[in-house]
């Protein structure tokens, strides 16, 4: 586990969970072959969360998705969730 700290509730919460998109994908290639077993290509992994955040800063600077946007980043996520957790999807 990460370092805990305090969140503004006062709760404890794992470093981790304060990490944006490029922050984590910065982590996972630190040591990719820590995450290949479970994230597959690394190349593949890139292009998917580079897309995930390029929607994601769309959306937060107050721009509408079109609806294939919106479908490719659900696909997008579907995919890494499946990769992360098989037995759920």
């Amino acid at each position: 586990m990460g370092k805990k700290r305090q969140n503004v509730v006062g709760m404890e919460a794992d470093i981790l969970d304060f990490l944006t998109l490029s922050q984590l994908l910065q982590l996972f290639l630190f040591d990719w072959s820590l995450f290949e077993p479970l994230l597959g290509s690394k190349e593949e992994f890139q292009q998917t969360l580079h897309r995930i955040v390029d929607v994601r800063n769309q959306v937060v600077h107050g721009h509408a998705l079109s609806e294939i946007q919106s479908t490719s980043v659900k696909d997008d996520c579907n995919h890494i969730l499946r990769r992360v957790l098989p037995d759920e999807f």
